[in-house]
C-alpha cells in the first residue's frame, strides 16, 4: 500500500528526480543515472525488465528542454515539467505495455492512473525542488 494516492495515481519519487537532476545539472548528467535505474525500477514495479528505458529518457529529454541556463531558478518550469513528464513517460509505457500484449483499459489509465500521478508528481517536486534550491543557492553564496 502507497503511503500517498490519489485515485489510481502515486508520486513517483524517480521520475520526479531524474525530472530534477536533469533541470539541475543538465541532460549529460541525468542520462547515464536514467540508464541504470530503469532495470532496477522495472523489476521493483513489476514491468518486464528494459520497459523504463524509454520514457526515463523521454524525461531526461523533456527536462533538459528547461536546463539552467534556459530558465533559471525559477519554479513554474520544474512543476510543470514533473507534470507534462509524468504525462509523456505514462503514455509510453502504456504503449509499450500494450505492444508486449498487455490488456490495458486505455480511459481509465490515463484518467485514474497517469493524470492522478502528473498532479502528485507536481506536489512532490515543489517538496524536492525548493530544499535543491535552498541548499545550492547557499553553496554558490558560501563558495564566493
Amino acid at each position: 500500500m502507497q503511503p500517498f494516492s490519489l485515485a489510481g495515481g502515486h508520486p513517483d519519487v524517480v521520475l520526479v528526480g531524474l525530472a530534477l537532476l536533469t533541470i539541475e545539472f543538465g541532460r549529460e548528467s541525468a542520462l547515464i543515472p536514467a540508464l541504470i535505474i530503469a532495470p532496477f525500477y522495472d523489476a521493483a514495479s513489476g514491468f518486464p525488465i528494459g520497459t523504463s528505458i524509454l520514457p526515463f529518457a523521454a524525461v531526461v529529454y523533456l527536462a533538459g528542454i528547461g536546463e539552467r541556463t534556459l530558465f533559471g531558478a525559477r519554479l513554474g518550469w520544474p512543476l510543470f515539467m514533473a507534470f507534462i513528464a509524468t504525462i509523456v513517460a505514462g503514455l509510453i509505457t502504456a504503449v509499450e505495455l500494450a505492444l508486449l500484449g498487455w490488456n490495458l483499459p486505455w480511459t481509465a489509465t490515463v484518467l485514474r492512473v497517469i493524470l492522478p500521478s502528473a498532479l502528485l508528481n507536481g506536489v512532490l517536486m515543489l517538496l524536492m525542488y525548493l530544499p535543491t534550491e535552498y541548499l545550492r543557492e547557499r553553496r554558490v553564496l558560501h563558495l564566493s
